[in-house]
């Protein structure tokens, strides 16, 4: 595969420092590596932003593991796409998850065509550089490892408040801990404005980090394993243990519902957005004439014995065009009087059933209960 096929700018970019063509890197420090296949064209896309200097790609790996792996279209868009699994699989992935897409398997997967791809793509590069911690391009050029680590602590910080309520040192947390549970903390800041809700809250989201963290392990131990089911109790007791702690912080603060739910409407706004782009991507269910579909009209214009006449009716597309265009005027006043639009009713009708008689389209008999009480398949006139 070229590399143009890979991502839409890795053939357009020259970086200062080129990426290596594949990675391993630690998500979770000590959780288990993971394997980049094509990260050099990942790098091409994703880390564009200003050069990275070398020894740094896994630190950068690491945080946009974090940033999308809660983004579950993008997350599945960026293991095809660029061959991201983890180094030893544990044995729940599927086939499809340990190898590498062409861009029109992925399209194929997702119902999309190449340029909407695409531009799911650059919104990657977007997300991640809008959430992931910002660079100094000269200063992620010069900084040795151990400068890139204390500054990645320094914009990891807490706000002001919120460390002091929890008592965490973001110090002891992988890269990716740190990421996800800095934002998480900062977005609870006006819970632990609130004297009353400040410890519970503060045992709420310490509750979700230890959940986060028996997720993690699931997911690395197989099922037939001894540890797995001892985690999994964990697990759902821990999850059942943060559902009461968030019911008895919502009565207290009735705006952490609403934080809550921002997640998930987000996740709701990418459902909407893949059934508009199935719902179209077919092209049948484009309004030809600004009101109907290309099969609406075909069945309109059917005829039979009983009803010799087609049903399309050019006056009330007339009527209903005019009323659009004027929708949003609230001086509209129809200037088409009723008998013009019968008129073209009439006409049309009457001109239609002449065409369709010419061109040898049958008018099937619907009282007779064979062949010839048949219409013809839609589609084929």
């Amino acid at each position: 595969m070229g590399a143009k096929e890979i991502g839409p700018r890795i053939a357009e970019r020259k970086e200062a420092r080129p990426a290596p063509r594949c990675l391993q890197y630690d998500p979770d420090a000590g959780g288990g590596k993971w394997h980049v296949e094509r990260f050099d064209a990942l790098a091409a896309d994703v880390f564009s932003m200003a050069p990275v200097a070398e020894g740094h790609w896994e630190r950068e790996m690491a945080g946009f593991h974090a940033v999308l792996v809660e983004m579950p279209r993008q997350w599945l868009i960026a293991r095809r796409l660029y061959g991201i699994w983890p180094l030893t699989p544990t044995g729940n992935e599927r086939a499809d998850d340990l190898r590498c897409h062409s861009m029109a398997e992925i399209c194929r997967e997702l119902r999309v065509d190449e340029s909407g791809l695409k531009s799911e793509l650059e919104g990657i590069g977007l997300i991640y550089q809008r959430i992931a911690l910002p660079r100094s391009p000269e200063g992620a050029a010069l900084a040795s490892p151990s400068d890139a680590d204390s500054s990645a602590q320094a914009e990891l910080k807490l706000d002001d408040g919120v460390a002091e309520q929890l008592g965490v040192d973001l110090g002891d947390m992988s890269r990716a801990e740190r990421t996800w549970f800095t934002a998480k903390a900062n977005s609870w800041k006006p819970v632990f404005d609130e004297p009353m809700a400040s410890e519970l809250g503060a045992q709420a989201l310490l509750t979700m980090l230890r959940m986060r963290r028996l997720r993690a392990r699931l997911f690395k131990t197989n099922e037939a394993a001894i540890e797995y089911k001892s985690l999994q109790d964990q697990h759902d007791k821990t999850e059942e243990r943060l559902q009461e702690q968030i019911e008895s912080l919502t009565k207290l603060c009735p705006f952490v519902q609403a934080a809550e739910s921002r997640g998930a409407f987000r996740q709701a706004l990418s459902i909407f957005v893949e059934a508009h782009q199935r719902y179209h991507e077919l092209g049948d269910t484009k309004l030809v004439d600004g009101i109907s579909t290309a099969l609406d009209i075909e069945v309109e214009l059917r005829r039979s014995v009983q009803v010799p006449l087609p049903r399309y009716r050019h006056g009330q597309w007339a009527a209903r065009m005019e009323a659009r265009l004027g929708l949003w005027d609230p001086k509209w006043r129809s200037v088409m009087e009723p008998r013009h639009l019968k008129a073209l009713d009439a006409s049309f009708k009457r001109l239609a059933a002449e065409e369709l008689e010419t061109a040898g389209v049958k008018a099937p008999d619907l009282l007779d209960t064979g062949p010839k009480g048949e219409y013809d398949a839609l589609g084929k006139g």
